[in-house]
């Protein structure tokens, strides 16, 4: 428990820069004369300089330890909320400060599996990667909610929430052992592509992507399908959000006993899941299928994050892990910044217009993805038998 303790803070924080999209519209008060396009800036940047943060670690674990990585994302996200609190009315100085968010969020992500796979083995590291992914969750709903209340006294109060990253730093300094150190050191080499499973990393890479480009219709359109055909207001959509985010979590922390039955196959099943929560919003315009809707995919992120982290670690060494879950998490990244895009594209292929066609085109992509992962495992076990 010594060890779990600092790696559970660290992803209960790790979605805190989601906080200040609980503001918004006080943001928009404070910078009247300001384009809506550019003040979005603060929501969407620190996703994408989440990239630069994922890119950096598998660099930094050559000449630093794993343990002063996190103590270093930890440092800088509670900067980054000092910085945006106290330069408030400068916009210039918060968009700093959600780009540095975005490079925290980006080590976080990427350290948090290579510290589960150094510390911890065979089902006890089943266990633990489900635990950090219900986490995260968790922590994602506690900020959303203690970041709305804040809002409502002065909206750059958000940022006061920021504070909460002393407490997964104190426990790290003080909990987790000091890693040896991966890279280079008197010559020796380090690093690389060296004893890279490549099939498998680009297997994951391709599962990640498209499951990104799916589970991000969820994001873009549930607000706009309960929104926009009269089913409710953005508080209900608020409520809806946070009782699918309280299933993601506590599904993650059963994921153990449920990869032990289903394997490899947790993709599809994934995929599967959301894809047909996403097929009945758009079939059947009603309450119900928009809840479905938005907890299908909760549900299937609660399968697919754990087994994606799972199995990044059977892809290489300790050594050059960093890398590999590097390279597969950016991809991710990519694929939920190109989700409109490319879900769009498929739009026109079915019935019905609006946030209930976007479903039933994430839902058709859904269900493809399902058969080809399905029959991808298919043609890996027979060649296992054979």
């Amino acid at each position: 428990m010594r060890r779990k303790l600092p790696i559970y803070a660290i992803c209960f924080v790790n979605l805190i820069y989601l906080a200040p999209s609980v503001a918004v519209s006080g943001l928009l008060s404070a910078f009247p004369g300001v384009p809506e396009p550019v003040l979005q800036l603060l929501l969407t940047l620190p996703n994408l300089m989440g990239i630069a943060g994922i890119l950096g670690v598998p660099l930094l674990t050559r000449f630093f330890a794993r343990k002063h990585l996190a103590v270093a994302g930890l440092s800088i996200y509670l900067f980054s909320g000092a910085l945006s609190y106290v330069g408030r009315a400068c916009l210039p100085v918060l968009l700093v400060g959600s780009a540095m968010m975005g490079i925290a969020y980006g080590m976080g992500s990427t350290l948090y599996p290579l510290l589960v796979s150094m510390y911890y083995e065979g089902e006890e590291r089943r266990r633990v990667m489900g635990a950090t992914a219900g986490i995260m969750q968790l922590g994602r709903i506690a900020v959303v909610l203690a970041g709305g209340v804040l809002a409502d006294l002065h909206w750059y109060n958000v940022y006061l929430l920021f504070a909460l990253n002393l407490i997964p730093l104190v426990l790290t300094i003080r909990l987790l052992p000091t890693d040896a150190v991966e890279g280079r050191r008197e010559g020796q080499p380090g690093g690389g592509c060296e004893g890279w499973n490549v099939p498998a990393i680009l297997r994951l890479s391709v599962i990640g992507f498209v499951f990104a480009v799916c589970y991000y219709v969820n994001v873009t359109q549930a607000s706009l399908y309960i929104e926009g055909y009269g089913l409710g207001t953005a508080q209900l959509t608020g409520i809806v959000t946070a009782v699918a985010s309280v299933l993601s979590g506590l599904l993650a922390f059963v994921f153990g006993p449920i990869y032990r039955r289903t394997g490899r196959y947790t993709f599809a099943w994934a995929l599967g899941i959301m894809g047909g929560g996403y097929l009945l919003a758009g079939l059947q315009i009603g309450l119900l299928p928009a809840v479905l809707a938005v907890c299908a995919p909760a549900a299937g992120i609660a399968l697919f994050n754990p087994c994606l982290m799972l199995e990044l670690t059977e892809t290489a060494p300790q050594k050059t892990l960093p890398g590999a879950t590097a390279l597969v998490l950016t991809v991710l990244n990519v694929g939920y910044f190109l989700s409109p895009y490319l879900v769009g594209a498929f739009v026109p292929l079915f019935p019905g217009e609006g946030a209930a066609a976007q479903f039933l085109a994430g839902g058709g992509l859904c269900l493809c993805a399902v058969v080809l992962c399905a029959a991808g495992e298919l043609r890996r076990s027979t060649r296992v038998v054979k």
